[in-house]
């Protein structure tokens, strides 16, 4: 019998993007560098069924229980069955931990300790969407992100990706409960890619799952809001390579001899070579955006917005380009861009954070410690 359970939405091919690169790596740690036994319970069904073989395969430690098996129980008589079976559950996501959590007010019985891996504070998501209309105040963000949290209250720990998602929680006195933060790594990369001169074009990689999605929408603003000042820079900026699921329409029409749409790449190392300049023109998200991680440790320098910058622990100027409007956007890009010494040193000093901070070593060391967690009395909201 497997030592952890992990309960999430899907099995986690990392080309889902949406946390699901950090749940393979946090798989990847608990099973293969750990050496635990894992049941990783996916509630949705496998909608690319064709990679499941090849995944599993990675992980031998790991039973994989998808909701296409017909033999695979409901989550509630899975739990009644085995749960006591298991030393810690993980429960991924707050919409899983709710679930869990109506179980157990509804009878549940289960005496091992629930670690809620929140994947990303999804309200902070929602708020910041909000804000592109009006301002949200203080009492209304904390209601929010309270009703997102209900459910921690059957939890003997909280996962989530950032110190400032962690603050946000702590300072908020919503959850009174141990928190960890469980980020993802970097990639350990020795080659970074071409020399200024030799590389062409933008780059951005991120799942673009229908139009009304944090990636999507960065896009169209980038394109239809920041694209119209670098009007007269179009030929030197070359193209915009767009690496991704693509399912957005309005993304799609925009397609052009500019605007390069690939969807899904299975290797994309050859883009992180040659591009020069990675943008990642979010404006509302919540989480640690891995494509803005993976980027700056393959050695490319990126323009992004104020609040993946925080979430990243970016510094406009220093290891990155910070900027939230078009006129602002474009005018740090074309620096970035052109200027071969604002360049280097703003993908170097990025290089430099991405490996302090998001080393593999500092992930498997902060699963370790999350996985330590034990009960420590009941666990309440405020």
């Amino acid at each position: 019998m497997s030592e952890i359970l992990i309960i999430e939405d899907r099995i986690p091919y990392p080309f889902l993007g949406a946390g699901y690169p950090r749940a393979s790596n946090i798989l990847h740690v608990i099973s293969n560098i750990l050496g635990k036994t894992v049941t990783f319970y996916a509630l949705k069904p496998d909608e690319y069924p064709e990679y499941y073989e090849r995944f599993v395969n990675k992980y031998p430690n790991v039973r994989f229980l998808r909701a296409d098996d017909k033999s695979k129980e409901r989550l509630g008589d899975f739990l009644r069955r085995e749960s006591s079976a298991f030393k810690k559950i993980i429960v991924s996501r707050a919409h899983n931990m709710r679930r869990v959590g109506e179980l157990i007010e509804n009878g549940l019985n289960i005496n091992i300790p629930i670690i809620f891996d929140t994947e990303a504070i999804g309200s902070l998501r929602t708020i910041a969407k909000m804000e592109l209309e009006h301002p949200v105040a203080l009492k209304e963000r904390i209601r929010i992100i309270r009703e997102e949290m209900k459910y921690a209250k059957h939890a003997n720990s909280v996962w989530v990706v950032s110190e400032h998602e962690r603050q946000i929680l702590v300072n908020s006195q919503i959850v009174d409960v141990r928190i960890d933060i469980i980020g993802h790594p970097s990639l350990e990369i020795s080659e970074k890619g071409y020399a200024f001169n030799n590389r062409k074009g933008l780059l951005f990689v991120g799942a673009m799952h229908g139009d009304d999605t944090p990636n999507s929408n960065s896009i169209l603003w980038f394109i239809n809001n920041v694209l119209p000042y670098l009007s007269d820079d179009i030929s030197e900026l070359g193209h915009l390579d767009l690496i991704g699921i693509c399912s957005s329409k309005r993304v799609r029409e925009l397609e052009s001899t500019f605007v390069r749409i690939h969807g899904r790449v299975e290797d994309i190392s050859q883009f992180y070579s040659s591009s020069r300049v990675f943008v990642a023109p979010t404006r509302y998200a919540a989480g640690l955006p891995w494509k803005v991680t993976e980027a700056i440790s393959m050695g490319m320098p990126v323009i992004t917005t104020s609040i993946i910058a925080r979430q990243v622990g970016l510094t406009d100027g220093i290891n990155a380009m910070v900027a939230d409007t078009p006129d602002e956007f474009a005018y740090k890009l074309r620096l970035l861009y052109t200027e071969e010494s604002i360049w280097s040193s703003i993908r170097e000093n990025g290089v430099q954070l991405i490996n302090r901070d998001y080393s593999q070593e500092n992930f498997v060391e902060r699963i370790t410690q999350g996985l330590s967690v034990d009960f420590g009395g009941e666990i309440t909201l405020r």
